[in-house]
Order: C-alpha cells, then sequence, then structure tokens
C-alpha cells in the first residue's frame, strides 16, 4: 500500500478501530485519538429478569463490541442458551469480540451495518434478542418485525457524552488532514464539546470520513461540508479510503 504524510483524528468512544492504527502507520498516517464517548454499562438486575421469561431465542443481534461485554455475557449467564442460537454481528469488531468470549456460531453479513443484518436475516418468524444502546435506537427492531420476526429491543448500556476537550485536543483537531467519526453520537458529542465557533471552522474546513449512512446523516446535518462514507471497515479497505480522501483535501 502506498504511503503518505498526514495528520488525522479518529472521534470516537475508547479502543474503536483499533485494528486501524498499524495500516495507518505503515502508511505514514499520523493518528490521534480524541475520546468524544465513553459507553457505561446499565446494570443486568435493571433488564435481565425481563427476559428471562422471553423464553427461547434463535437470533441475538449484537451492534457493537461494548454491547457484548454489556448484554451478551450477562444473557448467557443467566439463561445458559444452546448452541444453535445465531449471534449476528453488525461488524467484524464486534464479532472478534464475540468470538473472543467464546461466543458460538457468530455469523456476519457481506457488509457492515444494521441493513446488512436485516438483509441476511430475511424473512421469517423467528424470536430475535437485539442489544444496543440508548444512542442506537428502535429502528433496526422495527425493520426486523417488518419481515415478521418477533423481536425483544434491550437497551444494554448508555453512551455518555465528552463536555469538553482539552486545549491540545483542540489544536490536534484544527491542524488534522482528515477526521474519522464512526457514528452519530461521537458527532453530536464533538460539536458539543469543541465549542460553536470552532465546530463552525472545522466542519467548513476539513474533510470527514464516517462510517454508515446514520452517521453521514448525521454529519451533514452538524453542518460538515464534505463528508464520505467508507464502504468497509476492514482495514485495508478503510486505509485506502482515508488515502485517497487526504489525496483530495
Amino acid at each position: 500500500m502506498r504511503s503518505c504524510r498526514a495528520s488525522v483524528v479518529l472521534l470516537a468512544a475508547p479502543g474503536t478501530l483499533s485494528r486501524l492504527e498499524e495500516p495507518l502507520r505503515s502508511a505514514g498516517v499520523e493518528l490521534t485519538r480524541v475520546e468524544t464517548v465513553h459507553p457505561v454499562a446499565i446494570p443486568p438486575s435493571q433488564w435481565l429478569p425481563a427476559l428471562l421469561k422471553l423464553g427461547p431465542v434463535d437470533s441475538v443481534v449484537v451492534t457493537s463490541r461494548f454491547a457484548v461485554g454489556a448484554g451478551v455475557v450477562p444473557w448467557r449467564r443467566g439463561t445458559h442458551p444452546g448452541r444453535e442460537v445465531r449471534y449476528w454481528a453488525v461488524g467484524p469488531v464486534t464479532a472478534a469480540t464475540l468470538r473472543s468470549r467464546r461466543i458460538p456460531n457468530v455469523r456476519r453479513p457481506g457488509s457492515t451495518g444494521a441493513n446488512a443484518v436485516v438483509r441476511a436475516i430475511g424473512q421469517g418468524r423467528s424470536t430475535i434478542l437485539h442489544l444496543r444502546s440508548d444512542r442506537a435506537g428502535p429502528g433496526m427492531a422495527r425493520m426486523l418485525r417488518a419481515q415478521g420476526h418477533r423481536v425483544r429491543d434491550v437497551v444494554t448500556y448508555r453512551t455518555l457524552n465528552r463536555t469538553e476537550l482539552n486545549r491540545s485536543e483542540v489544536q490536534r483537531i484544527r491542524e488534522a488532514d482528515l477526521l474519522i467519526a464512526t457514528s452519530p453520537s461521537s458527532i453530536d458529542a464533538f460539536r458539543g464539546a469543541l465549542g460553536r465557533a470552532v465546530f463552525r471552522e472545522i466542519a467548513v474546513g476539513t474533510p470527514l470520513v464516517v462510517l454508515g449512512s446514520r452517521s453521514e446523516t448525521a454529519a451533514r446535518r452538524a453542518g460538515f461540508r464534505r463528508v464520505s462514507t467508507a464502504a468497509s471497515r476492514t482495514a485495508r479497505s478503510f486505509t485506502r479510503h482515508l488515502l485517497n480522501e487526504i489525496d483530495h483535501a
């Protein structure tokens, strides 16, 4: 892969896109992480008892790696599901996190995101458990219900916004050739923590790469002028997309 000299700032929760660091460094990209959101697990005692009455589950849809520890693990401890349960991951990191917990029967559609999972599951009358954050919204559960499934939509963790950034972080952001935002929550938190005037300056002048259509919509609504959506989260494909965007910055 070709190399360049560029500064990129990733706006995300801790540990997000950790697989990108080595490919970007090898390509000459200096990556700075700025934590804009922080996930906090909801105690299982607040949501698990209701699920114990749900009965057998055919599939579990997992929307992030945080939902694995906050939702899948305590649910499995409480219900001891069989190996035939299918665990659908929205992306490669979520799938890897499931497998790292020795969870069997992990599946992923050919592309990333909620819509890809819904298409892969298809029509049916199965019982599906959807584990997510408070910010993810019930849209995915509605789509699955529209396909005939019985869906229990459960919030297992909250996403808290960063309220302010330090001087060094703001300087890094202002000097960046490109920004990456991985979710609508990270964009919303970034705007709130940066301040109106500085945010407007960044949104007008700095290219932004996002993951998924929801993040693209949130970025454009927030005021970003130059937004592109990466087609894949794989390290090689994502790095190639970033380098192309930097070339056209």
